[in-house]
């Protein structure tokens, strides 16, 4: 018995036969203890996303992926070509601010809205009170 398996057989707990069968496979001692140590599961290893499985796609949709591809550069060719097209070329193209005033809605109430000053309401009770007296029967 060698060395090697001697040191595999005590560091895993294994019969003779498991340990040279093993050790005969790999040639190493690490990777040999490595095969024959039980695999436990860690509380932590649901947390740890797991390597998604590649897809293998048929031929149909092989082909229907390389026609998406090939559109979608037609379409952004397109749109290239088309803002090209509208301006001048010997301008660069410089983009242009909106200020908020002319993007907002106009409010045309805001003059009918205010609340009218103090100045305005009394006026507004004394003529009121004047005509009051005007009309009334027993005025002396």
């Amino acid at each position: 018995m060698s060395r090697a398996v001697e040191t595999i057989m005590e560091l895993t707990g294994c019969s003779e036969d498991d340990a040279q069968r093993v050790y005969a496979e790999t040639n190493d001692v690490t990777d040999a203890v490595d095969r024959l140590m039980p695999k436990y599961e860690l509380p932590s290893s649901k947390y740890i996303k797991k390597a998604k499985p590649v897809r293998v796609y048929t031929e149909e949709e092989t082909a229907i992926r390389e026609l998406r591809g090939s559109l979608k550069a037609m379409d952004e060719e397109h749109a290239k070509r088309s803002i090209s097209s509208n301006q001048p070329e010997h301008e660069e193209q410089v983009g242009h601010c909106t200020p908020h005033e002319e993007t907002a809605p106009q409010n045309n109430c805001y003059q009918e809205c205010q609340i009218p000053a103090l100045e305005l309401v009394a006026q507004k009770q004394e003529t009121a009170c004047q005509s009051l007296s005007e009309y009334s029967f027993y005025s002396p």
